[in-house]
């Protein structure tokens, strides 16, 4: 039977994947545009609260999967500040992932 910690874990995961497909625009354009890093920032901090918060309510795999989610996210503002002089210079009416 599917638990609530295994539905939440899911729903992580989802997470993960969507910043994974976001971290493959930015490093396939090799620059970004049109969002703040800041709000990049928050889910990223929010992402490493998850893996304690869920380790003290005893969920191990919402635990495992926030791992992915501080990871991904991690990467993901990794590549922005590689990037980041080439956003500065770049349009600012093309968004990462679109074709230039």
């Amino acid at each position: 039977m599917i638990n609530p910690d295994m539905i939440n874990a899911g729903f992580e995961v989802f997470g993960t994947v969507g910043v994974l497909v976001n971290c493959r625009a930015v490093f396939r354009d090799k620059r970004w545009a049109g969002l703040s890093p800041s709000v990049s920032l928050g889910f990223c901090l929010w992402g490493f609260w998850n893996i304690f918060y869920y380790s003290d309510l005893a969920q191990p795999f919402s635990v495992v999967a926030s791992v992915g989610v501080a990871c991904a996210n991690s990467l993901y503002l990794y590549l922005l500040w590689v990037y980041r002089d080439k956003a500065a210079n770049s349009d600012s009416t093309v968004c990462a992932g679109a074709k230039a």
